[in-house]
């Protein structure tokens, strides 16, 4: 799926530790607002104080948003997307950031820190800069593929959500914004858009090690899994897996996942990818793509965005390493056998037809589930059913399921403390 601007919403998940997990390729608050400014204080000491950087970092950061944003001033704890910021100008900024303090740094990095003071912290805690503190394994992040697009309450079980073939988790945050802020959403994004990891070509070693991952930041069970296209066949590997562990998978969610052997077979390089990201977007000569090297066509495609005004289109993670997880990815599914799965499924399907994609994505799936499959159209097609104003749709049905699924988890749990004070009953001899 492409990637566009999004809607403005904070938070991701933060852990402290580097973990390694299977075949070692993976790793693994509060959130409070800011206080309000006394009112008694005198409006120039409260704006000095808000926005006075801390530190070189600070200064730095500072200026490279002003610069990204077009704006004069910026406060070191304001938003980043508040700001108007989206994820294509997101990446540049960390790319200047790599490059300035020479250490890694993940590309979704800037909605799990999305305010100066946050940001400049976490890179301190990973630089081995002379003016950093508490120097970390910099490995940590490239690693981390789990990372949460919405934290929400403690009180609900959070729901996580698989990449589609492009790796990419951007447009999650559309969705976790309609289903509430108090939803927890976390997405599980290809770490090999970094270009720093191999991408996987093997949809159940990447269950397995996605799997991995979610033990160890201490998820439990009943599971809430999920995903779009992509996401949703490594979603349904993932709860395959669960079960032969013994463990609950209580909800299975496609946004219209195509059987493997349906999916589209065309988008096996790069001018294909490129030709169905921006195709009705930028108009594209398919015969100039062909003749160019991948990163020629990257050329070509970024400077025909910027002749139309049109760079907003633009992924985010416009890359080689896009283009060879997608790939990758691709190969996943070919490769992939589903095997027939015991319990319910939820499908949200498209309502307008896509090139290249099944009609009725959720037909050959019905051949496979032995539960019950519970179909929701969502206008748009493939792709804009994910976006606003379509995913408000999606996100309408999908807050009744869940609501549902939380209250059947809360009738299961009230039976089970009541068996445990009834543990067993006694028949009267009559």
């Amino acid at each position: 799926l492409p990637t566009y601007p999004f809607e403005r919403l904070d938070y991701w998940i933060e852990s402290a530790n580097k973990i390694r997990l299977t075949q070692d390729r993976r790793g693994s608050g509060k959130e409070t607002l800011p206080a309000l400014p006394d009112e008694h204080l005198p409006s120039q000491f409260i704006k000095k104080t808000i926005i006075e950087p801390r530190d070189k970092f600070d200064q730095f950061i500072c200026k490279l948003w002003e610069k990204s944003l077009g704006i004069n001033k910026v406060c070191i704890h304001d938003n980043y997307f508040d700001l108007g910021g989206d994820s294509l100008r997101a990446i540049g900024i960390i790319d200047t950031l790599v490059t300035k303090y020479n250490t890694p740094i993940a590309t979704h990095i800037l909605i799990q820190k999305p305010t100066i003071a946050e940001l400049s912290d976490y890179i301190k805690s990973i630089s081995q800069h002379p003016e950093a503190a508490d120097v970390r394994d910099n490995e940590q992040a490239y690693t981390l593929s789990l990372v949460t697009i919405q934290k929400g309450s403690e009180r609900k079980q959070p729901l996580f959500m698989v990449h589609p073939i492009g790796g990419e988790v951007y447009f999650y945050r559309d969705l976790a914004h309609q289903l509430g802020a108090d939803q927890p959403l976390f997405a599980f994004q290809a770490t090999s858009l970094s270009g720093h990891s191999e991408p996987y070509d093997d949809v159940k070693t990447m269950a397995m090690d996605y799997i991995s991952e979610l033990k160890a930041i201490g998820a439990k069970p009943p599971y809430l899994l999920g995903g779009s296209s992509f996401g949703g066949l490594v979603a349904y590997e993932m709860a395959q897996q669960l079960k032969v562990l013994g463990e609950e998978v209580r909800l299975l969610v496609m946004i219209d996942t195509p059987f493997p052997q349906e999916m589209p077979a065309h988008l096996t390089n790069s001018a294909a990818i490129l030709e169905y990201l921006l195709k009705d977007k930028i108009p594209l000569d398919t015969k100039i793509l062909n003749k160019l090297e991948p990163k020629a066509q990257i050329d070509y495609v970024l400077e025909e965005a910027r002749l139309r005004g049109k760079s907003e289109v633009i992924p985010p993670h416009l890359g080689v390493p896009l283009f060879n997880t997608w790939i990758a990815h691709q190969k996943a599914t070919f490769d992939y056998i589903p095997k027939s799965y015991a319990d319910d499924l939820v499908f949200f399907r498209h309502t307008e037809r896509m090139e290249h994609f099944p009609a009725a994505p959720h037909e050959t799936w019905l051949n496979y589930v032995e539960g019950k499959v519970e179909v929701h159209q969502v206008p748009g097609d493939h792709i804009t059913m994910n976006y606003q104003p379509c995913v408000s749709v999606l996100a309408a049905h999908l807050k009744i399921v869940l609501k549902n699924t939380a209250a059947q988890i809360q009738r299961d749990r009230d039976n089970l403390e009541e068996n445990k004070l009834y543990p067993q009953s006694y028949t009267l001899a009559g």
